[in-house]
């Protein structure tokens, strides 16, 4: 074991074996500082680069002869490694990962970088990746460095590297990788036996040797825990004794009844891949076995104990890998610039979306749609000059769509993410009459799904603003469709779901819409899921981007203040109705006072009627209040001496027991003579009565029933049956007649 007192010693070491340090923060991994790929220091150089207090990092490939390193991320791969790799004299590793650096001299020296990683599991630096090949253009920090979880950084042994062919190698790692995700997902006691046999079976099938196989099946299970994992590398003997005489075997769909089908797929990729004797390819893919669906019929209580696996995307709701994500929207919305946002949060190392931190991943931006100077300054913009694993291909280089063998060859173990800018532009020259190329660049998406990257496409819709441009299949093909609608300048009323309320996105509502974003740099866009395949639908969400001409642009997300809006816009609303429905109430309050001491008391009809006309209430909201307020601004009664008996308000604290005034007659409704009264015109007709009208402020006439009586003014009622009159607009309304609603404010 070698180590070393300061990182400036250690560089003066590593310049001394012929291979170049490269200084870099304390605590990180990152060198943080742009173009250090080409950075070069002599030994003389060292002590103005390096910090004592620093950490150092070795530039791997040709920068260092050919250097590489076999970094191993996960328990099962580090098991394994030992077995497969071949011995050198350097290995590092830190105090929570020893022996996990193995360091080789690779020929050619530009051994490209190579990662292997957990299909269910991307976007998982720590879970996700199981092994890698770190090569040209990539850096390895060493000691005497300190890891971001402050462990220190050791060499194990300080040795010569060994040399090896970069083939050879990767083989060799490629190996390590098949036989841990089979070890991580070998499947649990009473099942380990049976997994087995379709786990040689799909080495078999993918044209390997039968004493290879074996060793990996038997390594996988040593891995996996099993008690005996020479019986699993006898029973993988006996799979390929059977195939030689002819014998049925087991292969890739029963092992898609133990393990999950992306895993299974993935195995069957990368054994197909170093094969020694590799199996035809059929359209651009390698032929399997012919799954027999109806072999994997479950019953009901085997199907319902199945647990399914957790949907977790790569920026929330928006991205999952394996899945095809469609955004579409009207042309100019917005929607390339949020995905140019996304693109550039997940590839880098501390990207945010949506206000979250995004795991690091692999990206792949397709810009068929706007002009190469437009692509650089809006990713300038959006700070991509630090998004390390974030790639940009253009109109001039990127493939169209149609065709299959260019993107057959895709390399989808590179990129955990592809997006492409637009369908449209895409695929052109193919009308909505194209049902069979349509159906021939789906089918092309759908196995680069199937190969693990998450894919983002962007398409328009239509003058309608409802349907997306070409053929419905796009629609019906996506995991996840995501509807994008303008949202600038939206206030919701709170009554409903706020993007039921969002402004209509047609054609008719385009001047519309040029008018709510004329001459600004804010926008809001609402993202309301039209299809979520992968689990419950999401709830839609808003985001506002901010584009200046001459600053950085910043995407947010705003859904919260969006309900925020409509709760205070609904709560400004109630404080109105309320504020209103206590002045009206104070205001009747005034005509019960009145008309108590009349003795003429106001008849809860004629209250409401009050309530409808002069306060403008509704009739819902006359009758609360009236109800609301007994025995608080008044109290209800029966008028048992007169005809049905009407209910009439009175103040709380009037005694209605006291003796009233009345005529000779004995008529206790009748008013003194000395007292000024309001004569009512009688005949035979009753129900023809009228009350005289006064004139308000404004000019208007009304009935004297709703004005507010004065103290020295009494009304003469001439007989009982005039105390269920009601003054309307003039006309005499009797309690038990149907009065038709007037037109009221809520």
């Amino acid at each position: 074991m070698n180590s070393f007192t300061s990182a400036r010693d250690a560089a003066v070491a590593y310049l001394a074996c012929g291979w170049q340090p490269l200084p870099v923060p304390i605590g990180s991994k990152n060198p943080g500082f742009d173009n250090w790929q080409l950075f070069t220091c002599t030994a003389a150089e060292v002590s103005q680069h390096f910090s004592n207090g620093g950490n150092v990092g070795l530039l791997l490939g040709t920068a260092s002869a050919g250097l590489v390193d076999v970094d191993i991320d996960c328990p099962e791969a580090l098991a394994i490694a030992r077995a497969l790799l071949p011995q050198t004299q350097l290995v590092s590793g830190r105090n929570g990962n020893p022996r996990s650096h193995w360091w080789y001299t690779a020929d050619p020296p530009d051994t490209r970088r190579t990662e292997f990683r957990d299909p269910l599991r991307r976007g998982e630096d720590k879970k996700g990746m199981l092994i890698e090949l770190r090569g040209n253009g990539v850096q390895t920090v060493v000691p005497p460095s300190i890891h971001p979880e402050g462990d220190h950084y050791v060499w194990h042994e300080f040795g010569e590297p060994a040399k090896v062919q970069a083939d050879d190698l990767l083989r060799i790692v490629q190996k390590i990788a098949i036989a841990s995700l089979l070890a991580r997902y070998w499947p649990g006691p009473g099942a380990k036996h049976d997994a087995a046999l379709p786990i040689a079976g799909l080495f078999l099938s993918a044209g390997w040797a039968e004493e290879e196989a074996a060793e990996l099946v038997f390594l996988a299970a040593q891995a996996a825990g099993h008690q005996d994992p020479k019986d699993r590398k006898a029973a993988a003997h006996d799979t390929y004794r059977k195939a030689a005489n002819g014998q049925p075997t087991q292969g890739i769909p029963k092992l898609k009844d133990y393990m999950p089908a992306e895993i299974v797929n993935t195995l069957y990729r990368w054994c197909v891949e170093i094969s020694p004797n590799p199996p035809k390819r059929a359209n651009g893919h390698y032929s399997e076995e012919r799954p027999n669906p109806w072999a994997r019929a479950k019953s009901a209580p085997d199907f319902l104990a199945e647990k399914l696996p957790e949907f977790k995307g790569l920026a929330k709701d928006l991205v999952a890998p394996g899945a095809i994500t469609l955004i579409d929207s009207p042309k100019g919305l917005g929607k390339t610039q949020v995905v140019e946002a996304l693109a550039v949060a997940l590839g880098s190392e501390s990207g945010v979306f949506r206000d979250e931190r995004v795991q690091p991943c692999r990206v792949l931006l397709i810009d068929r749609e706007n002009a190469r100077g437009v692509v650089q300054t809006r990713l300038e913009r959006w700070g991509a000059a630090t998004a390390k694993n974030l790639h940009i291909l253009t109109r001039q280089d990127a493939p169209d769509l149609k065709d299959k063998k260019l993107w057959s060859e895709f390399p989808a173990e590179d990129y955990d993410v592809l997006i492409i800018d637009s369908v449209g532009a895409s695929t052109e020259g193919i009308t909505e009459k194209e049902g069979k190329q349509t159906t021939e660049v789906l089918a092309t998406l759908q196995d680069l799904a199937h190969r693990g990257p998450a894919i983002v496409l962007l398409q328009n819709t239509e003058k309608t603003g409802t349907n997306i441009r070409g053929r419905g299949e796009w629609a019906d093909r996506a995991d996840i469709q995501y509807e994008v609608r303008d949202a600038t300048d939206f206030i919701p009323s709170g009554k409903r779901p706020w993007w039921l309320e969002l402004p209509a996105d047609g054609a008719a509502n385009w001047a519309e819409r040029a008018a709510r974003r004329k001459g600004k740099h804010v926008f809001r866009l609402a993202f309301i899921a039209a299809k979520f395949r992968l689990a419950a639908e999401p709830e839609p969400f808003c985001l506002e981007i901010s584009l200046p001409e001459n600053a950085p642009w910043t995407l947010r997300d705003v859904t919260t203040e969006i309900l925020r809006a409509g709760e205070e816009v609904v709560a400004k609303a109630t404080q109105q109705k309320n504020e209103k429905q206590e002045k009206a109430a104070a205001a009747l309050a005034e005509v019960v006072k009145d008309r108590a001491v009349t003795d003429a008391p106001l008849l809860k009809t004629e209250a409401e009627e009050y309530l409808h006309q002069e306060e403008r209430l509704s009739r819902d909201a006359a009758r609360a209040v009236i109800s609301e307020k007994e025995n608080v601004l008044w109290r209800i009664e029966q008028i048992q001496a007169s005809k049905g008996r009407p209910k009439a308000l009175y103040p709380v604290s009037f005694q209605t027991d006291e003796p009233r005034k009345s005529d000779p007659s004995g008529n206790p409704c009748q008013m003194g003579a000395s007292e000024p009264s309001i004569s009512a015109g009688t005949d035979s007709k009753p129900r023809e009565n009228t009350l005289s009208l006064e004139t308000n402020k404004t000019g208007t006439s009304r009935g004297t029933l709703f004005s507010r009586l004065e103290k020295s003014t009494t009304a003469e009622i001439g007989s009982q049956k005039s105390l269920s009159n009601v003054a309307y607009g003039g006309k005499a309304i009797f309690a038990d007649d149907e009065i038709e609603d007037a037109e009221v404010i809520e």
